[in-house]
């Protein structure tokens, strides 16, 4: 399956996001929302081997790419391998077991732990190559984490 992602400033900046999912190949992402304490929207239907294509979105222009990743599993050459853990239950999301990790991208603390878990999570991630160029209709609504069609 594959899917989009678009990450805002609300967090890190596109250099932060960038760094963060291409060199250290994760995006951080809570299973659960905030205001409702319920699923993210869509976090629990990405699988390992799944593909997501990362886009970086400012208000007032559109969306940047930033690449296409597969969710793996860490193995122990993997940037991040030391500093996650086990999945979050029913997802391939993994849990952030050195939260330093999450400091070095995000000084300001800017990212939340996930509300339920109390605990960063993300997906661990592989670069496969370059996003598709991006069009407003692939995200509809305000959801961040969206199926990826090429007709989208």
């Amino acid at each position: 399956m594959e899917w989009v992602y678009k990450a805002t400033n609300s967090k890190l900046d596109h250099m932060g996001t960038m760094l963060m999912v291409d060199r250290d190949g994760f995006l951080c992402r809570s299973a659960y929302e905030a205001a409702t304490k319920t699923w993210a929207d869509n976090v629990r239907q990405v699988d390992v081997g799944d593909t997501v294509h990362v886009y970086f979105g400012q208000k007032g222009r559109d969306a940047r790419p930033i690449g296409s990743f597969r969710v793996v599993e860490p193995d122990g050459t993997h940037p991040v391998h030391a500093a996650v853990g086990k999945r979050v239950e029913g997802t391939a999301l993994h849990v952030v077991d050195d939260p330093s990790f999450i400091k070095r991208r995000d000084p300001e603390g800017e990212y939340s732990e996930d509300p339920i878990l109390g605990l960063f999570t993300g997906w661990v991630l592989q670069k496969v190559g370059q996003a598709p160029p991006f069009r407003p209709a692939m995200f509809r609504g305000r959801t961040t984490l969206q199926p990826y069609t090429k007709a989208s």
